[in-house]
């Protein structure tokens, strides 16, 4: 039996829409699962009574409910052991799914949702909202995300798909030699994380200044007004950024991260304390009066200059003080890149009104999660997996074609420096990169990677050489990048009713990023958190044998990513095959889909997506499935801890696969278009959730 009162806490997370939603749209959206305290057969009128008492719960305000009413998971804690810079798990807490019949937000915070659709409802478009996302997620997900971070933005705009590439770059300064101790060993991550050699060059407030600037509707100034509002009059600290301060132990040592979410006796503020960052505030006014150039030039360039180089009034206790990395010239010539989409089509063949061709869009290299995601997906139709359930079976398939495609993703995948820009100069390596992303999903060459592919563990998953590719540079010169972890970052997916789509995936890599707070030193308090995603950059430059590895550090270029901002089209009712094709006539949006989770996302976003598409999932049901990764090629299969059964473990062993049992703080946010409704789904493992009309 449980309480009547913890049921309101456990499906809690739908109050976090009374922050400015009527009423009658709380009651509309409780479907919450069926628990232990009800029947199935209860009728709606208890369930029209819960949802009035949950809302007079909610009205008397008292400390307790000022918890869960803003938050989803207050009293689901989960106390686990996790790896120093991951994101660490902070409980399940039931979604029920959304539908809407005109537009739709998902997000990974409910402020930053909200924030979203009251752009939508003043006439905004799928980028303007993305832009008020972002601007908020910097002041609620600190943890995740920030204008002091990169990311990944895919369009959907008239049937044409385009790419805004914000991934941070490394500054001027470096070399390959980066992650390098003057003793010649490789630096450890942690240390490296909190180095000035961890902080790449912000590119977020670039890549939606350029992507408004092309495809924006209000004016720019109206999209960052709800993240210096809510900065101004401050937000309730969640149970989720609570939990993970709590459980960090070097924010302390920064002075203006430790003066903005600590109490002076250096515990954190606790969960629902209001928080006001009127640093934020000034800079994102500046940003607002003055565009992306307030950011990258002047008194915030310096500042993050500053921050980054942990100089001056900065410089506290074992944080590095002496190296320079970052000047101001590095954000000066920073640019966001205007890419074109690596896309790949995937037939369905299924008894329902999904049968048809997709076309699968998303972010180019640096960026491999699409890249990943086509060689998975094209593999797999060679292989027996095609009509199978969720079970073991098909997780083995999944796993062997995930194997063979990072380890081509550890050979070829880096920053060659190439966009649509530098394109149109005729580029030699740009015509390298094209080559070598067009064979590495040639359905040719994916058909032969399948027959690699049996009913047991392969012994020793290598990178593939495609045909026309003998005599490429990549092949001849480069070694294969050793495995490092991934981790943080944030995703939303909107889809408005002008027909356009997002999908935007944007990071400071490590939980806290570097650690490192961006303040002017006027005096006000807070700021902005600066990313460590330069520690996606391989630490080696070289492999063992002294060939250099292709996602080396070097001045100006962008790391390696697992990012998979995800846009779905579908294009056809004929049956098609794995390839790059671009078919008409004009292709209709059929998802928007992404996720956080480091080295995972290319994971967790195929299982959904495959979901989706061959099992007839809806989001939510999709994304609430377990969830597994595998982050290296010859790596250990890790499964989301308690939700797979002996039977699945048995089977996997019988395989010969290893494995090991984990939480994994997944951040799904899916949107689905289907009969023309708009059907939502958010991670329970986070809380996200989805809004519209």
């Amino acid at each position: 039996m449980i309480s009547l009162r913890h049921y309101f806490r456990r499906e809690s997370y739908l109050i976090t829409t009374l922050f400015r939603i009527p009423i009658h749209d709380c009651i509309r959206i409780i479907q919450p699962k069926p628990i232990i305290m009800f029947e199935s057969n209860r009728t709606f009128s208890l369930r029209f009574a819960l949802s009035l008492a949950l809302i007079i719960l909610v009205s008397s305000r008292t400390y307790s409910d000022e918890l869960t009413r803003n938050y989803p998971g207050a009293q689901l804690e989960q106390r686990t052991s996790i790896d120093y810079s991951r994101e660490a798990s902070s409980g399940w807490s039931n979604k029920p799914g959304w539908e809407y019949s005109t537009e739709a937000v998902a997000a990974a915070n409910p402020l930053a949702t909200r924030a979203g659709l009251q752009i939508l409802e003043k006439g905004g478009n799928a980028v303007d909202a993305a832009v008020a996302i972002q601007m908020v997620l910097t002041l609620v997900e600190p943890q995740s995300s920030g204008i002091g971070g990169g990311g990944f933005l895919v369009l959907s705009h008239a049937g044409r798909v385009v790419v805004f590439d914000g991934r941070e770059s490394a500054p001027s300064r470096a070399t390959e030699k980066l992650f390098t101790r003057d003793d010649g060993k490789l630096l450890d991550f942690k240390t490296a994380q909190l180095s000035s050699r961890s902080i790449g060059v912000p590119g977020v407030v670039s890549m939606l200044w350029e992507a408004h600037h092309h495809y924006g509707k209000l004016p720019w100034a109206d999209l960052i007004r709800p993240a210096t509002q809510l900065a101004d009059s401050g937000f309730p600290i969640s149970p989720r950024l609570f939990q993970l301060i709590q459980k960090d132990t070097d924010l302390l040592r920064n002075a203006y991260a430790r003066e903005y979410f600590y109490q002076s006796d250096s515990t954190p503020w606790p969960v629902g304390h209001v928080l006001k960052n009127p640093e934020l505030s000034k800079i994102l006014k500046d940003i607002g009066r003055f565009g992306s150039k307030a950011f990258y030039l002047g008194k915030w360039a310096n500042a993050t200059v500053d921050a980054a180089n942990n100089r001056g009034k900065l410089t506290s206790v074992n944080f590095d003080s002496s190296e320079v990395m970052m000047n101001a010239d590095d954000l000066k010539n920073y640019k966001a890149l205007i890419r074109e989409p690596l896309c790949f089509e995937v037939g369905i063949n299924a008894p329902n009104d999904l049968e048809g061709l997709y076309k699968v869009c998303g972010a180019p290299p640096p960026a491999s999660g699409t890249l990943a995601m086509a060689q998975i997906f094209g593999m797999l139709e060679k292989t027996p997996v095609q009509g199978l359930p969720f079970g073991p079976e098909w997780l083995h398939y999944y796993t062997e074609a995930s194997r063979l495609a990072l380890a081509d993703r550890d050979k070829y995948v880096y920053d060659s420096g190439c966009s649509n820009q530098t394109r149109q100069t005729k580029n030699t390596n740009c015509i390298e990169e094209s080559k070598t992303w067009r064979a590495l999903i040639d359905p040719e060459y994916l058909g032969e990677r399948a027959r690699l592919i049996g009913d047991q563990k392969m012994q020793t998953p290598n990178f593939g050489i495609p045909p026309g590719l003998e005599q490429s540079s990549v092949i001849q010169k480069m070694g294969s990048m050793p495995y490092q972890p991934e981790h943080g970052t944030s995703h939303m997916s909107v889809i408005d009713r002008y027909g356009n789509a997002v999908a935007f995936t944007s990071s400071v890599e490590s939980a806290f990023g570097s650690h490192r707070m961006v303040n002017s030193g006027e005096g006000l308090m807070g700021g902005f958190l600066l990313n460590s995603q330069l520690t996606d950059f391989s630490f080696a430059a070289e492999d063992s044998l002294g060939n250099p590895i292709a996602n080396r550090p070097g001045p100006g270029k962008r790391p390696r990513s697992s990012m998979s901002p995800t846009i779905v089209l579908k294009l056809s009712s004929v049956k098609g095959t794995h390839k790059l094709t671009h078919p008409m006539p004009r292709p209709e949006i059929f998802a928007s889909l992404g996720s956080p989770g480091g080295n995972a996302i290319i994971h967790f976003t195929s299982q959904t997506l495959w979901a989706l598409l061959n099992w007839n999932m809806s989001p939510q049901e999709a994304i609430n499935l377990g969830h597994f990764s595998i982050n290296k090629p010859n790596g250990e299969l890790i499964l989301e801890q308690n939700l797979f059964s002996e039977d699945w473990l048995n089977s996997l062993k019988e395989r010969g696969q290893a494995f090991t049992e984990a939480p994994l703080t997944s951040g799904v946010q899916a949107i689905e278009r289907k009969q023309s409704r708009l059907i939502g789904g958010a991670d329970p493992r986070r809380e996200g959730i989805v809004l519209g009309r």
